[in-house]
């Protein structure tokens, strides 16, 4: 059965983006992400979807939903569906 990892309102906590740590531009993040209200709901109901077709789905929430987590789930899926915020770097960082 195909892996299914699905992300979900993960908890950016109070820390502003810091370009030399995370490669963001100054002016993409300057502030924490407010939680997005649905996203909870729709990473369960997408995880429920997959299931309900014999894939095996796995689903990071909260503060469950860590790149350390994301990086250890993600080996072998064939889905990532991420229900959150999001920004770009301009370049991609070393460890990428």
């Amino acid at each position: 059965p195909w892996r299914v990892v699905v992300v979900g309102a993960p908890d950016y906590g109070e820390r502003p983006a810091d370009p030399e740590r995370d490669g963001a531009q100054p002016t993409a993040r300057t502030a924490p992400f407010a939680p997005l209200d649905k996203a909870a709901e729709e990473s369960r109901s997408i995880a429920a979807l997959w299931s309900a077709v014999d894939a095996q789905a796995h689903v990071l929430l909260g503060d469950a939903a860590t790149e350390a987590a994301l990086r250890r789930d993600a080996q072998g899926a064939r889905i990532l569906h991420f229900a959150t915020h999001g920004y770009a770097a301009a370049q991609a960082s070393p460890a990428a």
